[in-house]
């Protein structure tokens, strides 16, 4: 990279380690490490083991030490960031101060481009180290070490002054970060479910700042999530029969009974739930269909029923973002087209529920949800399967109440690891839905979406799935 000359300093990134040539006067080389995972080098051939990439910027930036709080800096520079600048051991960044100048601090901040708006970089994802440097020499050539560690991420550090090296640093950290190293199973998933392997992922997603139809899943947050197993569809009509006498006794009802009709007219038309075959549906095709109506309460006692907990909100979005792989949708980044057969969304706008988007219902039907698997793309893919209807069909209940960013485990500053929202927020006792129904419109398809509901109201638009930690 070529160096550039801002204001009292001129900053230059050397490449893969080694030191930047620089003016004959009194310098500091700056070397720069992380234990963060990055891309890999342009032109390297994929590595399938390592974790994906925490962070793709790095800005380094040049102060006067005892300039006000808020004082432009000297020099700032913006590098792209990649394993093959690690390759030989720590980056060097050439600091040449213009003679005279007052002692320095250096801030170096890793950070996320999908994460800048207006030119501010947001600080719950940036790993944010400022340090003093060094007096400058007159002349020769001062060595000094940096260490941007991803446990620090959202939480900025002042450090004390940088201690000279003796020597030149040969070893990096890069990747060695263990929150991100993917973690197995410790035992084989049992029938019905997978095993996701933990890691580690930013949850939430920037571009839905804006948008008013899904609530506070914007900023993004570090998290590591362990192990765990997700059942591999929603809970069907036949499998909560089977423990609907668990469901009565934990205090919990049985979700609404389908009307018999096909007719729309009624929400209970829509409903799935039929306690066994009937004159109207004498194959019992209704089993096969994922229960809907259900309540939050009666959702998690089937749960338990089974040995398994409803699953939170770290881990639906960790599986539905890619685990790492920051993706929009479970399928990838690339938008829904509407009406094809990826999803199952957008199917309503009949009847009962004329009110809501039917652009994707076909052609007399009234919509409603479909059987597992419905759609082509609504899945994730894991060792030995596909787990199915991480976005569309039924929008899922999790562990969580539903709380803002700035509450609860939430306001939690640095990385967290497998929170769970335990506690009530502002909205009060209403729990928080992922992954989109058949009634939604795409956008709340997005693997960071959310949504908090009243947790014993009956919603047709509702169902859920179980998990379970190894």
């Amino acid at each position: 990279m070529k160096s550039g000359l801002v204001s009292a300093a001129a900053l230059a990134l050397g490449a893969c380690g080694g030191e930047t040539t620089l003016p004959p006067q009194g310098q500091i080389l700056l070397y720069i490490d992380t234990d963060a995972p990055l891309a890999r080098a342009p032109g390297s051939a994929p590595d399938q083991q390592l974790p994906p990439p925490l962070f793709d910027r790095l800005r380094i930036e040049v102060r006067d030490a005892a300039a006000p709080e808020g004082s432009p800096p000297l020099a700032r520079r913006d590098f792209p960031l990649h394993r093959g600048y690690f390759e030989r051991g720590p980056e060097s960044v050439g600091i040449v101060p213009e003679l005279g100048t007052a002692p320095l601090q250096a801030r170096a901040r890793l950070y996320r481009s999908t994460n800048v708006r207006a030119g501010e970089i947001a600080v719950s994802s940036t790993v944010d180290v400022t340090q003093d440097l060094p007096p400058v020499p007159a002349e020769g050539l001062l060595k000094v070490l940096m260490e941007l560690w991803v446990d620090d991420a959202g939480m900025p550090r002042v450090l004390p002054r940088a201690r000279p090296l003796d020597a030149t640093p040969r070893e990096s950290a890069v990747g060695t970060w263990r929150g991100a190293i993917p973690r197995p199973c410790a035992e084989p998933p049992g029938a019905g479910e997978l095993c996701v392997p933990g890691g580690a992922f930013w949850m939430g997603d920037p571009a839905l700042r804006d948008d008013s139809e899904v609530a506070d899943a914007d900023r993004e947050r570090l998290v590591v999530v362990s192990p765990f197993f997700m059942d591999v569809h929603e809970v069907t009509v036949a499998e909560l029969r089977d423990h609907a006498e668990d469901i009565l006794q934990a205090g919990a009802e049985l979700p609404p009974q389908w009307s018999g009709s096909s007719d729309g007219s009624s929400e209970d038309d829509y409903s799935t739930y039929t306690p066994g075959p009937s004159t109207n549906d004498e194959a019992d095709e209704q089993g096969t269909l994922p229960v809907n109506g259900v309540s939050w309460s009666a959702a998690r006692a089937y749960c338990h029923a089974v040995g398994k907990e409803l699953p939170s909100e770290a881990m639906f979005e960790f599986l539905a973002s890619g685990r790492g792989l920051e993706q929009e949708y479970v399928w990838g980044n690339d938008e829904p087209q509407w009406c094809d057969d990826s999803v199952v969304a957008a199917r309503a706008g009949f009847g009962a529920y004329a009110s809501f988007d039917g652009a994707c219902r076909p052609a007399g039907t009234i919509g409603g949800p479909l059987p597992m698997g419905g759609g082509k793309r609504d899945r994730a893919e894991l060792e030995g399967g596909e787990v199915l209807d991480l976005a569309g069909n039924l929008s899922e209940w999790t562990l969580d109440f539903f709380n803002t960013a700035e509450e609860g485990v939430w306001a939690a500053s640095g990385v967290l690891t497998d929170p769970v929202a335990l506690e009530p927020g502002a909205a009060g006792d209403r729990r928080t839905l992922r992954g989109g129904s058949w009634r939604s419109r795409y956008v709340q398809l997005r693997a960071a979406a959310r949504l908090g509901r009243d947790p014993e109201a009956v919603n047709r638009a509702v169902g859920f799935r179980c998990a379970r930690r190894p």
